[in-house]
């Protein structure tokens, strides 16, 4: 948009939100924000507020259109002035780094990726083509976030959510387990069972892969725990077993199951933490 009105506007609404697109809105208008009130953070749709008696709204076109008039396809965001023609801003995406490997190391544990996204399907689509996901829901409310994820949960599955808007909060904290970026809003990190530092992907195979490995040594070592009880109690009961070697191999057993536990340090991944610009990667397992 050319309309100073309308730049300072804009840049003053994107300030109130942490959304990716409002973020690279506010890098890109230079305009000295206007003085905003009554401002609201809508998930999922976007923000509006009021400049004097006249309400505006920044975020996705079919929300705005309903206070302004704009063509059928308007792309998101969306901005307008209640009554007026909305605009839209011509954004491009990119990834992340480490998406692109994320997602491949999940596809070959045969683990199935769903992307959730608010976007419109072109856009959708064509992210979802970068980092090889074939399921994509484009056009989803935070409701229905949800309502997938309380489907999941009815089929037996458990899934792992990823979000960093505040649109996932609802979503982050109806998954089995859930994760979000340090970079996200506020209310999604307190949803979110994990909150990782990097502005990278890796944090989501890397949590993946240390819970899977913890959970066999886990198991591991009840294995051993029963093993040595089947053997060392009938032998203490039947006598042949004094208080030293009881000592000795209580001692054993203990310092045996924590050898197998610090197995995981050679397991651990060197670079684990990361994100990507698309709304949600959840995985069931």
């Amino acid at each position: 948009p050319t309309d100073p009105a309308v730049r300072s506007t804009v840049k003053a609404l994107a300030l109130h939100s942490v959304h990716p697109a409002a973020r690279a809105i506010v890098m890109r208008l230079s305009d000295r924000p206007a003085h905003i009130q009554h401002v609201n953070d809508v998930p999922g749709f976007g923000v509006e507020g009021s400049i004097g008696d006249r309400r505006a709204r920044l975020g996705r076109a079919d929300w705005v259109t309903e206070i302004a008039n704009g063509p059928s396809g308007t792309a998101s965001p969306a901005f307008a002035f209640e009554g007026d023609t909305a605009v839209s801003f011509d954004l491009i995406e990119t990834l992340r780094p480490g998406a692109i490997k994320a997602i491949a190391m999940f596809e070959r544990s045969d683990i199935p990726v769903t992307m959730l996204s608010g976007d419109i399907a072109d856009r959708a689509n064509s992210v979802a083509s970068l980092v090889g996901i074939s399921d994509v829901r484009h056009g989803t409310k935070p409701a229905e976030k949800i309502a997938m994820l309380d489907t999941l949960r009815r089929n037996g599955h458990r899934a792992l959510m990823v979000g960093d808007g505040l649109n996932d909060t609802g979503a982050l904290a109806a998954a089995h387990v859930s994760m979000a970026p340090a970079s996200g809003s506020d209310a999604g990190r307190t949803a979110a069972d994990f909150v990782f530092l990097r502005d990278r992907l890796d944090a989501v195979p890397a949590a993946w892969r240390v819970a899977r490995d913890t959970a066999g040594i886990v198991r591991q070592n009840f294995g051993l725990a029963i093993a040595y009880n089947c053997i060392a109690v009938p032998l203490a009961v039947a006598g042949m077993v004094t208080p030293l070697i009881a000592a000795l191999a209580m001692s054993g057993s203990s310092i045996v199951v924590t050898l197998n536990a610090l197995r995981l340090n050679k397991s651990e991944p060197s670079s684990p933490r990361a994100t990507t610009s698309v709304d949600i990667n959840q995985v069931p397992a």
